[in-house]
């Protein structure tokens, strides 16, 4: 057998696995072939080999279902990999497109940390370290990541002094953003400097992280905060998908 007829064979044997994981319930050689348009001799071959390795068993029924083996091996695989790794070329590819400095942000309680940054090139610009913490109801980022956390958020999470009509205002302002999908900040934590955020979900629909793009007030005039806007929201929706199979937990990604 030659070099390229074993990778065809590889090839074939990770798609019926892939199958019969999409499936989430055993199924006979028949129907697999159907699914997949290859003849039954030809799955049954690559579902022998799958036994053999043990990624794969058969039930009373000979049905073929996926064992846990499976598990083990994805969890061997993400135990080594972060969500900062994970949003790498996102990050370059949005600081490159804008000129202006790419940051992940998450939620710790009233603040929110870097995971990752990529500095613009631009002089002036917005120096952002990873590990910075930052007052979480201040900026872009912060308020992306509060908008969406639903009821948990608490009054204190602004701090004193907040009266009434301030927490009423800053509620108003996160309902807004969980509407238009997107968050901005013009001066808010410091002056001269505006950004704008889009949130990142995993696998259960919580907002994990929010991608921002930050740079001078002056920068960041009307318009180019409107090709801002679509460019977090289309890299927070990539990062998203990348994430849709997995839960993130403290910047790791799991199962």
């Amino acid at each position: 057998m030659s070099s390229s007829d074993g990778s065809h064979i590889l090839a074939r044997g990770l798609d019926l696995l892939g199958l019969l994981c999409r499936r989430h319930e055993p199924a006979g050689v028949r129907e697999m072939s159907r699914e997949c348009g290859w003849s039954r001799s030809s799955v049954q071959r690559l579902l022998t080999g799958l036994v053999s390795a043990g990624f794969v068993c058969q039930n009373e029924n000979s049905q073929y279902l996926v064992t846990p083996r499976i598990v083990s091996l994805a969890r061997h695989v993400l135990d080594g990999i972060r969500l900062n790794e994970v949003s790498a070329d996102i990050l370059n590819a949005i600081a490159r497109q804008s000129g202006e400095t790419a940051a992940l942000f998450v939620l710790e309680g009233s603040e929110r940390v870097c995971l990752a940054t990529v500095e613009s090139k631009l002089h002036p610009r917005d120096v952002v370290a990873v590990g910075a913490r930052r007052p979480a109801h201040l900026g872009a980022s912060g308020k992306t990541l509060l908008a969406f956390q639903g009821d948990e958020v608490s009054p204190q999470t602004y701090p004193p002094p907040a009266s009434r009509t301030k927490v009423a205002k800053w509620r108003a302002e996160l309902k807004r953003v969980r509407v238009a999908g997107y968050a901005e900040s013009h001066g808010e934590r410091v002056p001269g400097l505006s950004s704008v955020a889009a949130p990142v979900f995993d696998n259960t629909g919580t907002a994990v992280a929010a991608l921002a793009l930050s740079g001078p007030t002056l920068r960041f005039g009307k318009e180019r905060v409107k090709r801002h806007v679509v460019l977090v929201k289309t890299a927070a929706r990539q990062l998203s998908d990348q994430l849709k199979f997995w839960r993130v937990r403290e910047g790791r990604i799991g199962l």
